[in-house]
């Protein structure tokens, strides 16, 4: 599976990144902000899914408006992933 990675922290992007290869999966980034995620996207199709931070690098909730350009221009599903609190996400 191709798999974009966008994650700010470079810690986690190699550590998840790492697991995601050793089980086989092509990881693309990691991108730290939406315009990398983009960029990255644009030159790496077909991607099969994104896996997104919430909060990117270039502010918050920016994982979000990510997910729904790459849902608009190439159909990629978005799974996500945070450090905030339950209560402090969106219904």
């Amino acid at each position: 599976m191709r798999i974009l990675f966008a994650e700010p922290n470079a810690i986690i992007n190699w550590s998840y990144g790492s697991v995601l290869q050793d089980h086989g999966h092509v990881v693309l980034g990691p991108a730290q902000t939406t315009s990398e995620a983009l960029g990255v996207a644009a030159t790496a199709m077909p991607l099969h899914l994104a896996l997104v931070e919430v909060d990117l690098a270039d502010g918050a909730w920016t994982g979000w408006l990510l997910a729904r350009e790459l849902r608009d221009r190439w159909s990629v599903p978005t799974l996500f992933f945070t450090t905030r609190k339950p209560a402090e996400l969106p219904p």
